[in-house]
């Protein structure tokens, strides 16, 4: 059986379960706020770091287990909503994936949606500089990213799940 539709329902079930999540915030509105996060994901368990700025956001992601084994990923992002809760972006991805079977490199859009300190990211990348590892029954790969994420808000803004503000 061919997977060719496969990022496309992966996609639209993760953006359905994020709206079913995302119910209403009264939090303080950050979307034109800057502020850094650090975090851990589990998409080959490695690091991942950010700065937000205005309505903008980068984010490299990375892990490394020896030269046969390792990726990283750099993602621009635009917010649509973000709040001492929860934020949703919308953005691009470019990375390198590498381990015994495969080494390519991929492109595409990504979904991330943060609450409180859970961080998910979906998405659908085309792959390309393929060196090992065959993908034409799979031109496009799901791009998945979930983990912990540290927000460090701006003094005065209510951490994350509590009412207590941070002075």
């Amino acid at each position: 059986m061919r997977c060719r539709y496969l990022p496309a329902a992966v996609l639209l079930v993760s953006l359905s379960v994020c709206t079913a999540l995302a119910g209403t915030d009264h939090g303080k509105n950050l979307k034109n706020t800057h502020y850094p996060e650090l975090g851990i994901v589990f998409a080959g368990f490695g690091a991942m770091a950010g700065y937000w700025f205005g309505p903008f956001g980068f984010q490299l992601s990375g892990s490394y287990f020896g030269r046969r084994m390792n990726g990283a990923q750099f993602a621009a992002a635009i917010r649509i909503s973000d709040t001492t809760l929860r934020r949703h972006a919308l953005g691009g991805a470019v990375g390198r994936s590498q381990d015994p079977g495969c080494d390519y490199s991929y492109i595409g859009p990504v979904y991330s949606y943060t609450r409180k300190h859970l961080f998910l990211e979906i998405g659908a990348g085309k792959t390309f500089n393929v060196k090992r590892g065959d993908f034409s029954d799979l031109p496009w790969w799901i791009i998945f990213q979930i983990g912990y994420v540290y927000r460090f808000l701006p003094r005065g803004t209510a951490s994350p799940g509590t009412s207590k503000t941070r002075e």
